[in-house]
This record gives C-alpha cells, sequence and structure tokens, in this order.
C-alpha cells in the first residue's frame, strides 16, 4: 500500500521522582490517529514484539505495556543509578514504540549501486596480483569457507606469511573513495594494513587494521590521484612481520567517505542506480522523566591489613570488602587486572588470590628470591590496589606524582632499546606481544633471549639523584639468572644487582645514582659472571624518582613525568606486612685454668633460634664441615662437636701456647661456626668492585710503560672479548726476554690483576709480575694464551711501595715471540678477579648489589687462664689503653695518647692521590713520627675518627679531613674532643683557607677559636700548633706563619697549654708537584719537627712523652699487654712477652725470649742482640710483620732468604753470619718472610 494515508505516532511522555511519585501510567495510542479509522495496536517496542501484557526493563525503572497501548512505568528506586542522582537532577528513560493499523506501507526510493572491484569474492583472480618486497609472496585459497552472508563457500584463504607482501589491484580513480572488505582470522597474527599506492607521486598511504575470529567489514578512506597505475592493497608493511592466514570475502570500492551497500562482482564492475521499494516503520517515543532526591551515599573503601612471618605455610585470609561502606559492593579489578571468578595476582612477596565478592587468600612464596633475602626481623610490605563498586561509576580523585621516564615501556623491540652479545654467541631476538603481561588483558609482554655473558638490552638514561629502575620479568625456559644494571658515564657510581627469574611474573628492580649524563644507560643483561642463556618474558620497564618502583604508569612513544589530579573507579589498598625470620645465633662461652678446671662442655645451639617448624643443626666449625662427631684442633686444647651442637672442650697443657701462658693471663681459643635449619637463604649486600688500572683497554696509554725490547703496540687492533662492532682490544708483540708492559701501583694487601688475553701468532707464553719496589724482587706467574678469548688472572700481596708496580711480560726464560691481543686488564682488591669495569683515565669503583647465599653463625669462645709464674710477671690485660712496658728499665707507663689534626697533611697526601683518590694507606708524617718513638724504645697512641696507613704502621688513627679549612676543622672539633679525650694535639691547618683565600684574621680566628675549645674541655690537654710548610700556589704563607707564631705567644701568656711548632726548615722542593703537599723527605721533616717539639715540652718518661712512671720489680721477668697498642721489651733475662689484643710492638732484649703476639697486627722488632727469640703465632694474614732492626747487612728479602731453614713446621732464622749471635724461630709457620721490613740508621733502645 502507497504511503499516503497512513497512520501517524506521537511522541508520549511521563514523569517520576524519587521518593515521591515512583509509577507512572497511561495509553500511548491516545494521541496516535489512523486517517481510514482503523484500530491501531502496539507492535513492538524496541526490539522487543508485544503480542500480550509484556515487561520491557528500562534504565531507571520498568515498563508494562499491552497491545492496545495501556502502560505502567515504575521506577527502580533501589538501583544504583537511581540512588545516585542528586536532588532535583533529571534524566530520561526512553522506550521507542511501534504501531499498525494492519495494513504494510512501503516507499520507493533511488539507490547508487557501485562497486569498482571487478572481482570482489575471488582473490585467486588476475586482477589481483601478489607481490613481496622480500621473502613469499601470499597463497590463496578460493572458496574455502562461506562468507558472512553464510551460503555457499565464496570466501577465499590468503595467507600473508612475509613482511611488505600482499595483494593490489589497480584503479584510476580520483577524489575521495572508500575500499572495503570482509575479513576474519583463522590463524597467526591478525595485524595487516590497507595501502594506496599513489602512481603519481610513488607514495604509500597506509592504515593498519586488525581481523578477530568473527567476520569483521572494515573499511579506508583514501583520495584518489587519477593515475590508472595507482592500486589499492592487503598486505603486510616492513614493520608487520607476525604473519597470519585471513579469510577475505566482498571486497569493494566505491565513491564517497562510507562503504556502500555491499555489491558482488564477478567480472565487472558496477556502478549504477536502481529504485528500492522499502517497508515503512510507523513509530514514535515513550518518554519518562525521572527526577532524584539526592538520597544516594556513595561507598567508601578503607584500608585493608594482615601479616606474615617468614616460614609460614598457610595463608593470610580476610574480606577487603568487609570494612567498606556501600551495598552490594563487588571488586573489579586489583593491580589494574579484571577480577573473574577467584584471580591469581602475583606480588614481590606471595601470591594473592581473591574473588569478586572481596574473600582473598595471601600465601607467601617462601622460596622466593625477595623472601629469602629478607634480615632476621627486617619488615617488607606487599601492597595491592583494588578497586570496587556498588554498581555505580563513582570514581575518587587523588593527587598523584605519575612518572615513567621510559618511553617505550612495553615495546621491547622498538628502536630506543639496544641489543648487544657477544661475538659468536647468537644474537638477542626481541618479539613483541607474544603473551600476557602479569595483569591480564591483551598481549602485550615481549621475549627476548639473554645469551652468554655480556649480553644485554640497554636502555639510554640521562636522570640525576637517586632513581629506582623496574621492569616485570619471567622465565620461559632456560636459565634464570639475569642482572638489572646503570652503567654511569661519569666513574664510579655505576650498579649492578644479580636476580634470579622464574616461570612467575615477578618485579625486579635497582635504585641508583643518576649522574645526569645522556651517556648513562639502564640495562636488562647478564652479567660477565653470568654464562648459561635464557628466554625471558618482559614487560613494564619504568625509571622513577626515589627508592622504590612507584605505581606503574605504561607509555607508547613518550615519557610521562606529571603531578596533578587521577580520577580512578573507587577503591583502596591490601597491604600485607612481611616479617623477615631467619636463623639467629648468638655467641656461646666456657671457661678452662692450666691446673684447675680443664674441660669446657655444653651446646652451642642452646641459645640460638630458628623460624618456627625448622630444626637447627651446626654446618661447619672454622670451615670444616660437621657431619659426625668432630675434633678441632685449637690453640689450647680440642674441641669435639656433634651436629646438635653438644660440644666439649679439653685443655692441652702440652701446646705451645698453653705452655707460655703466665700467671693470671686470660687468651681466648675461639672456634666460629655456622649452623643451619634445612634452608637456603639469600643475603644481598653491596660489594665494592674496583678498578685501580686507569687505562684498561689503552696498553699505549701512560702510566702502562714499555720495559726491556720495548713491545710493539698496535691500539684498537680488534674486537674484544664481549664483541660489539668498536675495535677496542689492543695488539701487543712480545719478542725478547724481561722485556713487556708494566703500571706502577702502591695498592698493600692482597689484590688481584686481570687481563683477557688471546693469541694472534707466535708462542702463547708469556709471564704476570708483581714487582716488589720495597724488597726489590718480582714474583712472576707463567701463563698462555691460546686462540681464544680468555681472561687470566694473577693474585699477589702488595707492599703499598711507590716503586712497585705490576707487569704483562716474558721472564727471562720467555723468549720466542708471541703476539697477543690484551683488552681489559684490571687491578682489584682480594684473590679472585672482580666484575670488569671499563677505565679511560681514572680508577673507578661501583657498588654490585650481588646476591649470594646467607650464612648464620656465631663463635664459641673459650677463655683459658694461665697459672704459671706467679712471682715474675706483670699482667696489664685488664688496661684498655696502650701501655709501655720496659723490663730492661723495670718501668712501665700509658701511652700518650695524641690526636694529630688538620686537613690533607695530616692525612698524609700523596701524588698517587691526583689519580686515585680515597686512599687509605697514606700515612704522612705519622708514619715517621710513630717509628720514631719506637725506634727511641718510647711509645704514643694515636687516636682519631680516621684510620689511613700502611700495613707497617700499626697505629693509623687520625684526624686529618683532605679539603678542610680552619672553618671546617672548627666544627668537627667538639665531637672529636668529646668522643677522643686526646691528652695532646698536633694541629696543622691553614692550607685550604690559603687556597680559597679565606682572610688571615679568620683564619686566625678559627685557629683561636681551636685552643680555647680544646681548654674547656680539658686544661691538661696539650696542643702543638705548627706553623704551615710552604707552598708554592700561593704567596701568604709567611704572612700566615708570622700570625700563628703570635697568636701561640698570645695563648701561652695567657695560660693555655700551648707550643709552638717552627716549620721554617722545610724546603720547597720538598714538596710534590702540586706545591702543597709534602714529599716521603717532606713528611719525615715534618715528623722530626713534631718530635723535637713534643719532647721539648714532655720529655720521655716511663717510655712515654710526659709519662706517669710505674715501677716493676727487678724480679719480673715476663709481661702480659692490654686491650690497647702496647710496646713491650724485654731484657737480658728469659722474657715471655704476650701482646694480647690490639696492635703490638716487641722488642727483645737478650736472653731467650718468647713473644706471643695475639690478635691485631703485631711488629716483631730484631734487633742486634744475642740470645734466641721465639715468635709463638706469627701470622702475616692479619698484619704481623717482622722488623730486622739494625743488622749488620742484612738489608733484603733475598739477602734474608739464604738465611732461612724449616724444620718439624717451623722457620728458624740464624743471624750468625751477620755477625750477631741471634736466631729468631717462628714456631708452627713455614709460609713467606715477604711481611718483613730492613731498618738501618735508627736508633735502637
Amino acid at each position: 500500500m502507497s504511503a499516503s494515508g497512513i497512520p501517524v505516532a506521537t511522541a508520549d511522555i511521563g514523569a517520576v521522582t524519587e521518593g515521591g511519585t515512583l509509577v507512572a501510567s497511561g495509553n500511548i495510542l491516545t494521541n496516535d490517529t489512523d486517517p481510514a479509522g482503523l484500530p491501531l495496536t502496539v507492535t513492538n517496542v524496541g526490539s522487543t514484539a508485544i503480542t500480550n501484557t509484556t515487561t520491557i526493563t528500562g534504565v531507571y525503572g520498568k515498563l508494562i505495556i499491552q497491545p492496545n497501548g495501556s502502560y505502567t512505568y515504575t521506577l527502580a528506586s533501589a538501583q544504583a543509578n537511581v540512588l545516585s542522582l542528586a536532588n532535583g537532577q533529571q534524566v530520561s528513560d526512553v522506550f521507542t514504540y511501534t504501531i499498525s493499523d494492519g495494513n504494510t506501507y512501503t516507499q520507493t526510493v533511488t539507490q547508487v549501486e557501485q562497486n569498482l572491484i571487478t572481482q570482489s569474492e575471488a582473490f585467486d583472480n588476475a586482477i589481483w596480483i601478489k607481490f613481496a618486497t622480500s621473502g613469499a609472496s601470499p597463497t590463496v585459497q578460493a572458496n574455502v569457507a562461506a562468507g558472512p552472508s553464510g551460503g555457499a563457500a565464496t570466501a577465499d584463504k590468503v595467507t600473508l606469511g612475509s613482511a611488505g607482501s600482499g595483494l593490489y589491484t589497480t584503479t584510476g580513480v580520483s577524489g575521495a573513495y572508500t575500499f572495503s572488505v570482509y575479513v576474519k582470522l583463522v590463524s597467526g597474527s591478525g595485524i595487516f594494513s590497507f595501502n594506496y599506492w599513489d602512481a603519481s607521486t610513488g607514495a604509500d598511504h597506509l592504515v593498519t587494521a586488525t581481523a578477530t575470529a568473527t567476520w569483521t567489514r572494515l573499511s579506508w578512506t583514501f583520495t584518489g590521484d587519477g593515475n590508472a597505475n595507482s592500486n589499492v592493497a592487503l598486505m603486510l608493511t616492513a614493520a608487520q612481520a607476525a604473519g597470519g592466514v585471513l579469510e577475505f570475502w566482498g571486497a569493494q570500492l566505491n565513491a564517497g567517505t562510507a562503504p556502500l551497500t555491499y555489491v558482488a562482482t564477478t567480472g565487472t564492475a558496477v556502478n549504477t542506480t536502481v529504485p528500492v521499494t522499502t517497508p515503512i516503520t510507523i513509530s514514535s517515543t515513550l518518554t519518562v522523566t525521572v527526577t532524584g532526591n539526592g538520597s544516594y551515599t556513595p561507598p567508601t573503601a578503607s584500608a585493608d591489613t594482615t601479616a606474615l612471618t617468614e616460614g609460614a605455610t598457610g595463608a593470610a585470609k580476610g574480606n577487603v570488602l568487609t570494612n567498606d561502606t556501600g551495598s552490594p559492593l563487588t571488586v573489579t579489578s586489583v593491580n589494574g587486572k579484571t577480577i573473574s571468578g577467584a584471580t591469581t595476582i602475583v606480588g614481590t612477596y606471595g601470591t594473592l588470590v581473591i574473588q569478586a565478592n572481596g574473600s582473598y587468600s595471601y600465601t607467601l612464596t617462601n622460596n622466593e628470591a625477595s623472601v629469602l633475602a629478607l634480615a632476621n626481623g627486617q619488615v617488607a610490605t606487599d601492597v595491592f590496589t583494588y578497586a570496587m563498586t556498588d554498581g555505580i561509576s563513582t570514581t575518587q580523585t587523588v593527587t598523584l606524582v605519575q612518572q615513567n621516564l621510559i618511553a617505550q615501556s612495553e615495546a621491547f623491540d622498538n628502536a630506543i632499546w639496544t641489543k648487544v652479545t657477544a661475538v659468536g654467541i647468537p644474537p638477542m631476538i626481541v618479539q613483541a606481544n607474544v603473551a600476557v603481561g602479569p595483569n591480564g588483558g591483551a598481549a602485550t609482554a615481549d621475549q627476548a633471549n639473554i645469551d652468554g655473558p655480556g649480553a644485554s638490552l640497554s636502555i639510554f638514561s640521562a636522570v640525576s639523584g637517586q632513581y629506582t629502575f623496574s621492569v616485570w620479568i619471567r622465565l620461559v625456559q632456560g636459565n634464570g639468572e639475569f642482572s638489572l644494571a646503570y652503567a654511569g658515564a661519569v666513574a664510579g657510581i655505576s650498579v649492578t644487582q644479580e636476580f634470579v627469574a622464574n616461570s612467575t611474573w615477578q618485579r625486579f628492580s635497582i635504585t641508583f645514582s643518576g649522574d645526569g649524563s645522556a651517556a648513562s644507560s639502564l640495562a636488562i643483561m647478564h652479567g660477565l659472571d653470568q654464562t648459561d642463556d635464557g628466554v625471558f618474558q618482559l614487560w613494564g620497564a619504568q625509571v622513577n624518582s626515589g627508592s622504590t618502583p612507584a605505581t606503574y604508569v605504561a607509555t607508547t612513544g613518550s615519557i610521562i613525568n606529571t603531578t596533578g589530579p587521577v580520577t580512578s573507579p573507587l577503591g583502596s589498598t591490601l597491604t600485607v606486612t612481611l616479617t623477615g625470620a631467619t636463623p639467629v645465633a648468638t655467641a656461646d662461652n666456657g671457661a678452662v685454668v692450666v691446673g684447675g678446671t680443664t674441660i669446657a662442655s655444653g651446646n652451642l645451639l642452646s641459645n640460638d633460634t630458628t623460624p618456627t617448624g625448622t630444626v637447627l643443626s651446626v654446618a661447619s666449625v672454622d670451615g670444616l664441615a660437621i657431619t659426625a662427631t668432630t675434633t678441632i684442633a685449637g690453640l689450647y686444647g680440642n674441641l669435639i662437636i656433634q651436629p646438635n651442637g653438644s660440644y666439649t672442650y679439653s685443655l692441652n697443657a702440652a701446646l705451645p701456647l698453653t705452655a707460655d701462658l703466665l700467671f693470671g693471663e686470660i687468651e681466648q681459643d675461639s672456634f666460629a661456626y655456622t649452623l643451619s635449619d634445612g634452608l637456603t637463604y639469600n643475603q644481598p649486600g653491596p660489594i665494592i668492585d674496583e678498578n685501580l688500572i686507569t687505562q684498561s683497554e689503552a696498553f699505549n696509554a701512560a702510566p702502562w710503560t714499555s720495559f726491556g725490547t720495548a713491545p710493539t703496540i698496535t691500539a684498537n687492533a680488534a674486537v674484544g672479548p664481549l664483541g660489539g662492532k668498536t675495535a677496542t682490544a689492543d695488539k701487543v708483540k712480545l719478542s725478547a726476554a724481561s722485556s713487556g708492559l708494566y703500571y706502577p701501583t702502591t695498592v698493600a694487601g692482597d689484590y688481584t690483576f686481570s687481563v683477557w688475553v688471546k693469541l694472534v701468532s707466535g708462542s702463547g707464553a708469556f709471564s704476570f709480575n708483581f714487582y716488589s719496589g720495597s724488597a726489590n724482587i718480582d714474583y712472576l706467574q707463567s701463563a698462555t694464551a691460546t686462540t681464544s678469548w680468555q681472561r687470566l688472572s694473577f693474585t699477589f700481596t702488595g707492599d703499598g711501595n711507590a716503586n712497585s708496580n705490576i707487569a704483562l711480560m716474558h721472564s727471562s726464560t720467555q723468549s720466542t715471540t708471541g703476539t697477543f691481543e690484551f683488552f681489559g686488564g684490571q687491578l682489584n682488591p682480594g684473590t679472585v678477579a672482580g666484575d670488569y669495569l671499563a677505565t679511560t683515565g681514572t680508577a673507578v669503583s661501583a657498588n654490585d648489589y650481588a646476591t649470594g647465599t646467607a650464612t648464620f653463625g656465631a663463635a664459641l669462645t673459650v677463655n683459658v687462664t694461665g697459672a704459671s709464674g706467679a712471682a715474675n710477671t706483670l699482667n696489664l690485660q685488664s688496661d684498655s689503653k696502650g701501655v709501655v712496658v720496659n723490663l730492661a728499665t723495670d718501668q712501665w707507663s700509658q701511652a700518650l695518647s695524641i690526636m694529630p689534626f688538620g686537613d690533607s697533611i695530616t692525612h698524609g697526601w700523596t701524588a698517587n692521590d691526583w689519580a686515585i683518590q680515597g686512599s687509605t694507606t697514606d700515612q704522612g708524617y705519622r708514619g715517621p713520627l710513630w717509628q720514631s718513638f719506637i725506634a727511641a724504645g718510647a711509645l704514643v697512641n694515636f687516636v682519631g675518627d680516621q684510620s689511613d696507613g700502611p700495613s707497617t704502621l700499626l697505629d693509623p688513627e687520625n684526624a686529618g679531613y683532605p679539603g678542610d679549612t680552619t672553618g671546617q676543622l672548627l666544627e668537627r672539633l667538639p665531637n672529636l674532643l668529646a668522643e677522643q679525650n686526646p691528652q695532646a694535639i698536633l694541629l696543622l691547618a691553614g692550607t685550604n683557607d690559603l687556597l680559597q683565600f679565606v682572610p688571615q684574621a679568620t683564619i686566625i680566628a678559627n685557629l683561636n677559636k681551636m685552643l680555647l675549645l680544646i681548654q674547656a674541655s680539658n686544661p691538661a690537654t696539650h696542643v702543638y700548633v705548627s706553623e704551615l710548610p710552604p707552598n708554592t700556589g700561593v704567596s701568604t704563607v709567611p704572612a700566615l706563619n708570622t700570625a700563628i707564631d703570635a697568636m701561640v705567644q698570645q695563648a701561652i701568656a695567657a695560660g693555655l697549654n700551648v707550643s709552638l711548632v717552627s716549620q721554617s726548615n722545610f724546603p720547597s722542593s720538598d714538596l710534590i708537584f702540586d706545591g702543597t703537599h709534602p714529599t716521603d723527605a717532606g713528611y719525615a721533616l715534618l715528623a722530626q719537627n713534631w718530635y723535637a717539639a713534643i719532647l721539648a715540652k714532655q720529655p720521655l718518661s716511663g717510655g712515654t712523652p710526659g709519662g706517669s712512671i710505674a715501677t716493676i720489680s727487678p724480679a719480673t721477668l715476663n709481661a702480659v699487654g692490654g686491650a690497647g697498642n702496647d710496646l713491650l721489651i724485654g731484657n737480658s733475662g728469659n722474657n715471655i712477652l704476650s701482646g694480647g689484643a690490639g696492635n703490638d710492638v716487641f722488642i727483645g732484649g737478650g736472653g731467650n725470649d718468647i713473644f706471643v703476639g695475639g690478635s691485631g697486627a703485631d711488629e716483631f722488632d730484631i734487633k742486634p742482640v744475642a740470645g734466641s727469640i721465639t715468635i709463638a703465632d706469627f701470622t702475616p694474614s692479619q698484619g704481623d710483620f717482622l722488623a730486622w732492626d739494625n743488622i749488620p747487612g742484612l738489608t733484603s728479602l733475598a739477602i734474608l732468604g739464604s738465611h732461612v731453614t724449616q724444620s718439624a713446621g717451623s722457620s728458624l732464622v740464624d743471624l750468625s753470619s751477620f755477625g750477631v749471635s741471634l736466631t729468631v724461630n717462628l714456631a708452627g709457620y713455614t709460609g713467606s718472610l715477604s711481611n718483613s721490613i730492613f731498618l738501618t740508621g735508627t736508633a735502637t733502645s
């Protein structure tokens, strides 16, 4: 029937009010008309057919309607969106209805049909041209499945397998056109692209599209250039490497900016207009206006807490909604992950399982590295952020810092991330979007292989200050070891921390101090000691300020760094507080007495604790594994120990040290033990990695020096062992014996010298060497290079001498020419080569937070009391300060405590400090001054809060602060006086003031304030105020010295306890190159001046300046020192001198003497006096050394070596060939005597 005379439907309205009129009713046909007078009925409301009484659910209520138009609308007052309406707020619930008078009405319109693609469903037809810029072209299988309209199989399967491949068909259209196609994903990646190739300009116009497993019509509008050679394509771009299998159907090209109704083509384009008759739907609306009254109260969220202790096997349970208000509530997400059923969220220390109703359980992952790293009693938190709803979209707005300074946080395949692997190792391949990340959702996690040492995925970071780098990682296959690292461009601030990933997502992080350099970088990597391969999934890299990872913020091309209001769904947090629990070992004590109680017994574990559910056992004693009843030999007896902790200690009177115990002397026999509860705990801790070689990859650069027949060196001749594109390895040709390269070093103690080496041609034999400048001896170690890169190392004991060096060389027996490649020279403390640190002019150190296995232990200390020699022993063990005991003069006294106080000259700054700062082996004037007193048979006790000096300075304490002005020293002084309580102070200050142009009046005022502070603290403290040595950098030293002289004279006149120390005899030739600091000769001269000034004011008395003499009975032959640094001098009798604790000096006086050093570093002074000396416990590893004091002709270790014999596990030195009837027996020691110094020209007591 034609459209004339059709019924007319007119809109209807109704109204309800929250808390008031809740029901609206009426008849929607009342105002509708039919020209023919036919009766009207309601046929549909929306898509619902109305055939009888029907209920329709609206937005805010329910509509009940009948075919005759009668309706009732009831407001859903308890519904969340109704409750959320503000007072007076109006919203509408709209229902569209359709009416009929029983007739069908139609209308006819003219419609354009256009498809300029001549084969719209045959992608295997010749009009569709396959192409590939590289790799394979697409494959097309025709009619493999039904299209989106069903029916016969007319859809084609197209496999797009290579980047830059696809199908195109030519078109010469001009203007705006729309290209559309129906597509469905069969397998693989659904990402592909539309393209219009503009033949006029040769330009591509691409747009990315994504197919799904459901038929979808996708389209793209472009502007054609009218060129007949232009084309449209379905393809993969060069960047779309992940191929897919797709079904295509119904390609169409039509004018305009939208796809027209699809028209199929089978060889000819369609471009026409046709009349189309369609039925007329007669409809209108019922609009119900809803007015709110503001009675709704939004829910509130409150934070939740729970707690667990390490080792707990049960879960912490609860409900996060219990303390929240509102009803009914559901949890919608946790940490951004949608909650659907029982949902698992992986935290830092454990796993949370939570449901939408708020019920949760948290289980601690006790075997995770993060848990095992918790110290006993350490508290950590695992925080989960949850969002909730009551059905209303309620939000909360808070001010947050959102920061992620990595511009591509989830695209590790992006160009801002740099991939590096060593030569010969498979390259790192990053696959994008291979898996779902830790928060669920789409596949956004990337996958990368990290193979071999040094492999890294890095990104530049120019941050300055404290920052945290974090990333989620899980292991897919292989070994889970990896590292996070910050490589600072500025030396000394790099950080590397090792981790172990497993199959569970974990967020790992490091905190570092950024240097602000654009050349600095962050990396996910293998350290040089991490050699195993692993495949990892990565997600969510982030850099934020502070010491903890911030809430994750995703980035997709730009960094985020904002502070402002952030609106989020209503919610709060669940915080799980975790307390670390590890075994705790407590020290044990026992006691035995010679001639009395000789057995001590007990159980080492009785006072130790362990986490609940574990059992302790003794794992080792003094490094020896305890698996059964075990006997351990001690110094004074034997310990029998069992794994259950039960022990018995039995005194052995036949042991030498036991026999040498004097009456009342108390010594300790100590046994270090470790315990275990069967679990393995991790123990992260800072390890200082160092490289003291300033040119680690430039063997042609100073201070590397050629010697002998000079090697031929070619710089940067090849790529080093770590790979890369830059040649950094040097080629070195060694062609003669006793030739090579040396590097000067003043290190003292155990150090390791390492280098990567590869043989190019000739002989691979070469040697490492340490030349001891103090002993004039080479310590060689042979090595052999191969045609593969190796890192070889050599451990030696440095002597601290400025003339010492390390070398790569041919020894005197190695003369066959060899050509080598060297890379990465390193010198670091300890007995193993540390992680490699490259240097380019400055020594470097870095904190390496390596994680290793924690050990737990304590010590059993047995006090052993002597009972012999009561009448002839002086026992000063109870004295806590240093003492001087001189049995030859029958006197003893407490050593004068002196605080050397000042700047870098007091510290002892040398030329070497300009190259390697932070030295702790400098001694300055303090070493020769201390030795001057020792040589005179006297002792002083240096005090201070600093400790610097070589191993031969047994009293290294001082208060010397490089760079300090008098003003800064004045600030330090009150605390020093309170803590150190010195009896004398050596004050030398003002040099830094002059170099910084501080006025002279200010300097003198500061010095004078120091004198007054010292006077007020203790009037008995004597201050020795020194003039400044000359300085070639400033001309004001003489004037300041004149002012210092005047100040001291005024202080003396005022009654202050002060003396002046003149430095007028100090020549400027005794300064190093900087014109400020003395040479060794200059420091020795300063020491002479201090020494003279001290003795002028406080002459030696009882073996120390101004000492209080205590007499010793002439019958006394033996002495026991105190807890401090002591000087013990024997007489012509047979003496037993026992140092006890502290760093002690022993001097024999003739007779048959026994020295017992005890703990600490001890000096055994061997003077040319007839008799014999037995050293009962010579221990170089704790700093003991021998001072061969004016033995005629004995000047070097080489000379000494020919006079040493070894027998019965001891070393005997016979000095008779030097004209001295003296033997020195090192009981129980057969090692090297390199811990020796040779004194000539010093005074003897």
